[in-house]
């Protein structure tokens, strides 16, 4: 666990994940590279003595093969060692997922906080930025996470993250502003969402009970309709029999705002 004393000084909600990198994997890693370069040195140290009471003529002699066994093994060493240098730097960091934000920490010291509100998902090894964040820079990657883990530590950022932005945006929404979603590279047309309509970046604004969402999965050239959100690679936005515009689903932004049209067309 993190250190209380160093605790964030807001309410993040529940825990969801808590994933460290402990040092027990790299320390055994570690043990065996140490044993095979100290038997490695201790043999060549040995076959070199061997070979030192070697006389001319003497022929081939086993402390030849043994140096040679002993080289490769201490040239293995040097590769293993600079394969140690990136585990045992990751050693230490842990990330703690909330429903409302995360919080990063090295050895129990916390690094960064960030509150989920107001922040915006970014796609691969760059997983979050907060325009707030309590403590550190304000951008969460998964420098400090490799594997399996990363994947369930992206997971985690991404699903909680995406609850709270649909709810901030709601709530932005209900109160009488309007949310933008500029233009993406998979998006060609930004576009608002407001408290009465869709508006368009041409300024048409279309309301929501005229609007109707499909979702679709795209697969071999052909697009196939799915009840699944999770499943969808493209959502269709129709009105009056016609396509107002198609948004793809790649990206976690995206799944924000399909949530927010969902929820506004659904009343």
């Amino acid at each position: 666990m993190t250190n209380p004393e160093a605790e964030p000084p807001l309410d993040l909600g529940e825990l969801r994940l808590r994933a460290e990198n402990s040092a027990g994997g790299v320390g055994k890693r570690t043990a065996r590279w140490a044993v095979i370069v100290l038997a490695a040195g201790a043999l060549l140290v040995f076959a070199l003595l061997e070979a030192a009471d070697a006389r001319p003529g003497d022929g081939w002699r086993p402390s030849s093969l043994l140096v040679l066994v002993a080289g490769l093994a201490l040239l293995w060493g040097v590769f293993g060692l600079f394969d140690l240098i990136s585990p045992w730097w990751h050693v230490g960091w842990a990330i703690e997922v909330f429903d409302g934000g995360l919080v990063e920490s090295r050895f129990g010291e916390v690094r960064s906080v960030l509150p989920f509100r107001g922040g915006v998902l970014l796609d691969g090894g760059r997983a979050f930025v907060s325009p707030r964040p309590t403590r550190g820079p304000g951008r969460f990657t998964l420098a400090h996470h490799r594997g399996e883990r990363a994947s369930e530590v992206f997971n985690a950022v991404r699903t909680a993250a995406e609850e709270a932005l649909v709810e901030e945006a709601l709530e932005s929404l209900r109160a009488g502003h309007t949310v933008d979603f500029p233009r993406t590279r998979g998006r060609s047309a930004g576009l608002s969402v407001t408290a009465h309509g869709l508006r368009l970046d041409d300024g048409r604004e279309f309301a929501y009970p005229a609007l109707e969402l499909r979702l679709s999965h795209v697969t071999d050239g052909a697009r196939r309709p799915t009840e699944v959100p999770e499943r969808a690679s493209l959502l269709e936005v129709r009105t009056d029999d016609r396509t107002l515009l198609e948004i793809p689903q790649h990206g976690p932004n995206a799944t924000v705002l399909r949530e927010i049209l969902r929820a506004l067309t659904a009343g």
